[in-house]
């Protein structure tokens, strides 16, 4: 698996590395939140959440010690097959306009939700879940800084918009492996970057 893969706008997923390295890697994840209406949108009709094995386990350990600081935290969404991206991404469509939907949805096989290193999560406030919607709450904040310690990356930060050509999304995270997400959180850079330095250095 390359923890390093960038998938983005400009970047797809080949079909063969799908079914050749990512689906055989997939293992299904254990959560308590309501992702019924997730689930909907999606097609989900497993009602199932998968992840890269690598990843869950990082997921598992993440997610113990922010429970540990009395987060009911949890996941809402992984591993997304070409046509569940497709329903999400009509689903969202039919409901905000293309203008909109262009900001915060990848068309199939251009969403690294389709790697299963990628996963979208929440915690519950207020007595609701959709805490992590605000990043102008201590939670969220405690969140994004502790995810490099795990070898995740917070996917689409604020500021990053132009160069990730993603709204900012404070529940969207990534695994890439603990030195690279170290690295990317402490010179505040996003993968695309990475990748573009990594391309500069080679070409010189």
């Amino acid at each position: 698996m390359d923890y390093e893969i960038i998938i983005n706008k400009n970047n797809k997923l080949s079909e063969k590395y799908l079914t050749e390295v990512i689906m055989p890697s997939l293992i299904s994840i254990d959560f308590t939140r309501d992702n019924t209406v997730i689930f909907e949108a999606h097609k989900n009709y497993e009602q199932k959440i998968y992840l890269e094995a690598e990843t869950a386990k990082a997921w598992y350990k993440l997610k113990e010690c922010i429970l540990k600081k009395d987060i009911v935290f949890d996941i809402c969404s992984g591993f997304l097959s070409f046509e569940q991206q497709e329903s999400k991404y009509q689903n969202f469509l039919e409901r905000n306009g293309k203008e909109l939907t262009l900001k915060r949805i990848c068309l199939p096989e251009y969403s690294e939700h389709h790697t299963g290193l990628a996963l979208d999560c929440d915690f519950f406030k207020d007595s609701e879940w959709g805490g992590i919607c605000s990043d102008e709450n201590e939670e969220t904040k405690l969140i994004h800084d502790l995810l490099h310690e795990f070898g995740f990356i917070l996917r689409y930060p604020k500021g990053k918009e132009d160069i990730t050509e993603m709204q900012y999304e404070p529940w969207h995270i990534r695994y890439v492996g603990k030195d690279l997400a170290r690295y990317l959180f402490e010179n505040q850079l996003s993968l695309e970057e990475y990748h573009l330095n990594k391309e500069s250095n080679l070409t010189k």
